[in-house]
C-alpha cells in the first residue's frame, strides 16, 4: 500500500494484518512491549523481502498513516498514526525514528524533490539524503499544508481564535516568505 507520490522507487510495500508463520519481524526504535503497530512487508527488487513493525503514534487520533516513496528510490518514510520512520528499505531493519506521534499530514514537493510532513505546528521537508530542514513553529497549532509549487509551500495556520492565516514557506529553507 504505497501511497500516492511522484517518486520513482525500487522496491513495492504492502500493509500487513498479521505476519506470516515464522516471519522474522524487524522492530522499529521505541517499540515497547504490548505497544500495537502497523505490519509492512518491504519487498526490494535486488534484496530479499522483509517485514518492519512500526509503532502507531498516541498522541493524536488524526495522524497520517502510509507508506510514502522518497526522492531517494531506495528509501521510504512510513507513517504509523502520526509516528514518522525512515527506511533503508534495501537493508532489512534498516529502519529510523524520523518524527514522533504527530505528523498529520505528508505532502510531495516534486519541483524540488521533497517530502514535506507536517504536525500541528511545522512542516520538515524530506531530501534525498534525510530531513534537510525544519520550518520552526508557524504557529499555536492547527497547520496544514495547502500547496507546494516552485514558488513556495503555502501552508495555513490556525490562531487560537480560530482565524486562518495562509503564509509562503521557502522551498530550500522552510522559511517564511
Amino acid at each position: 500500500m504505497i501511497r500516492d507520490c511522484p517518486f520513482p522507487h525500487d522496491y513495492d510495500a504492502d500493509v500487513l494484518a498479521t505476519p506470516p508463520a515464522q516471519a522474522v519481524v524487524h522492530e522499529a526504535p521505541g517499540l515497547g512491549p504490548g505497544l500495537d503497530g502497523m505490519l509492512v512487508r518491504f519487498s526490494p527488487q535486488q534484496h530479499p523481502s522483509w517485514i518492519g513493525l512500526f509503532r502507531l503514534g498516541t498522541l493524536s487520533v488524526h495522524g497520517a498513516t502510509g507508506v510514502f516513496p522518497t526522492p531517494n528510490p531506495n528509501r521510504a518514510v512510513v507513517v504509523a498514526k502520526g509516528s514518522a520512520y525512515e527506511v533503508e528499505v534495501a537493508e532489512a531493519g534498516g529502519i529510523r525514528l524520523l518524527v514522533p506521534d504527530l505528523v498529520l499530514q505528508v505532502s510531495p514537493a516534486s519541483d524540488e524533490s521533497l517530502l514535506l510532513l507536517a504536525d500541528p505546528w511545522e512542516v520538515y521537508a524530506y531530501g534525498a539524503h534525510g530531513i534537510r530542514w525544519r520550518s520552526g513553529r508557524l504557529g499555536p497549532e492547527g497547520l496544514r499544508i495547502v500547496d507546494a509549487t516552485k514558488s513556495g509551500i503555502r501552508v495555513s495556520i490556525e490562531d487560537q481564535d480560530g482565524k486562518e492565516d495562509v503564509a509562503t514557506l521557502d522551498l530550500a529553507t522552510g522559511r517564511r516568505l
